[in-house]
């Protein structure tokens, strides 16, 4: 029983990139974390969590500088039988772990655009071989292991012992939020579980996983809950949740404004932010739906960062055409390529500009206000 719930450090960049994953996937990558512990541990020990630094990579400048050493997980020891090796090798070969960090040019400066960059060298089954090669990519770790995004305490096996997909993602998005009640929109929850919309290959129309909320509610929602439910009553995971659609006014139908999630944590405690951690414990307090909300620092950047994903899928925007520069009390500051000076009015009064609005609000509140500048002003 105390392995299911031996737990286990993870940061929150690195947790996130599993989301839409398979269950097998997920628990390959959180083994990769598991391996990474003794990491975490000199991490504390250096007392590297209290740099100010707006990233900070899990890994020492002499590692990263050196590189981190390739290592293997054996798949015996996740519990695969040697029959089902050719499977695993396949579905590990299908994985595509990448990262999205800031664009720098020969000199070591931001240009001000995103990519993303791979998170692994190596991650393979090698043929005829019972373990996933496993070499990180020293060049993206300080942003795939950003610990400046804080971390959680979760159990190094969670994905092992649950049924559903959507279980663990939905699991650390709320350990992360560190409260016992916590509101989130239906995309933010989509996202978070790795659910959002993505464009269909054969018509290249828009697809929203789930669209009816009613059937996101029974096939996921309660689907996740009762998996956790077993999942904690077995000893396997320390986590559980109740949950209401929350509705403005009258309206009963379509998608809430927001979720209200009741967290417990095993033994009946809230999820407080663990000893050590990057962030203090979060007061519990109860939102109005769409009320404004001060974003923290790294809050904001995360939200500028499901903002650019938005912008180029609907928008056709790349990180030289606009990008995020201020976030204080509630105004969110972009700026937009010189070179581009159709930019302005096609965001601010031309086709795109309730799309624009639509987006930046989904991301950084209801009520944010936001300005469009031209650089080099």
């Amino acid at each position: 029983m105390m392995d299911e719930l031996t737990l286990i450090k993870t940061p929150n960049s690195y947790i996130k990139l599993g989301a839409d994953r398979t269950l097998l996937q997920q628990d390959s990558l959180i083994m990769v974390s598991a391996h990474l512990q003794e990491y975490v541990k000199t991490f504390f020990e250096l007392g590297l969590h209290r740099s100010g630094a707006p990233v900070r990579p899990l890994f020492t400048k002499y590692v990263l500088e050196h590189g981190i050493p390739p290592f293997k997980i054996y798949l015996a020891d996740m519990g695969i039988k040697a029959q089902n090796y050719q499977t695993v090798r396949e579905a590990i070969a299908e994985m595509n772990v990448v990262v999205e960090h800031a664009e720098l040019d020969d000199q070591g400066r931001k240009t001000g655009g995103t990519i993303f960059s791979p998170v692994f060298k190596q991650f393979r089954v090698p043929e005829h071989y019972g373990y996933i090669e496993v070499e990180i990519n020293n060049n993206v770790a300080q942003y795939a292991f950003d610990m400046a995004q804080g971390y959680i305490s979760h159990p190094k096996l969670i994905a092992r012992y649950a049924t559903k997909r959507s279980t663990p993602p939905l699991y650390f998005k709320l350990l992360m939020e560190h409260r016992s009640v916590v509101r989130l929109s239906v995309p933010e929850v989509k996202k978070a579980i790795g659910m959002e919309p993505f464009r269909d290959d054969k018509t290249g129309e828009w697809v929203v996983p789930y669209a009816k909320f009613a059937h996101f509610k029974t096939k996921v929602l309660d689907a996740v809950k009762a998996d956790l439910d077993q999942m904690t009553a077995d000893g396997h995971a320390d986590l559980t949740f109740t949950y209401e659609p929350i509705y403005q006014g009258d309206r009963r139908r379509g998608d809430p404004d927001c979720i209200e999630f009741l967290v417990k944590r095993v033994g009946g405690s809230t999820p407080q932010a663990v000893e050590g951690d990057l962030f203090a414990a979060v007061p519990d307090a109860t939102v109005p739906c769409g009320s404004p909300q001060g974003l923290t620092k790294e809050q904001a950047q995360e939200a500028w960062q499901h903002c650019y994903m938005d912008f180029k899928t609907q928008l056709g925007l790349s990180g030289a055409d606009v990008w995020f520069m201020d976030y204080q009390d509630g105004v969110v500051t972009f700026n937009y390529n010189h070179k581009e000076p159709e930019l302005a009015g096609r965001l601010t009064s031309g086709a795109d500009s309730e799309a624009f609005s639509t987006i930046v609000r989904k991301h950084f509140g209801t009520d944010v206000q936001y300005n469009l500048r031209r650089s080099g002003t």
